[in-house]
């Protein structure tokens, strides 16, 4: 289950998000490469297409992120619904992740 904390304010969310040691290759609008996340260590990886700002991600490490969430006033009709931002890293530890999902080829 997400952990979500609102900040009705400025309308951001805070999200606590997983990030795998590894990237794959997902398809939105095209081929990109993606993060695989998950809300809590008991969830199934998942695919991320969105890009977190402030986030340099390094292969080989998982991370337990803590993010800003902040929806779009006007959406590009090929992007995603809301902008991350990185508020800090809580844990990065060098790890292969696994049960990874295989490439959507």
């Amino acid at each position: 289950m997400k952990q979500e904390i609102s900040d009705s304010a400025n309308q951001n969310v805070e999200i606590k998000l997983f990030v795998a040691s590894e990237k794959r290759t997902g398809y939105g609008v095209g081929a990109q490469s993606c993060f695989l996340v998950k809300y809590s260590p008991n969830e199934k990886w998942q695919y991320f297409y969105s890009e977190i700002k402030g986030f340099d991600y390094e292969p080989g490490y998982e991370y337990q992120l803590l993010l800003s969430r902040t929806e779009r006033k006007n959406i590009p009709q090929d992007a995603s619904r809301y902008i991350y931002t990185l508020k800090r890293i809580i844990s990065k530890t060098a790890i292969k992740s696994s049960e990874l999902p295989p490439n959507k080829d």
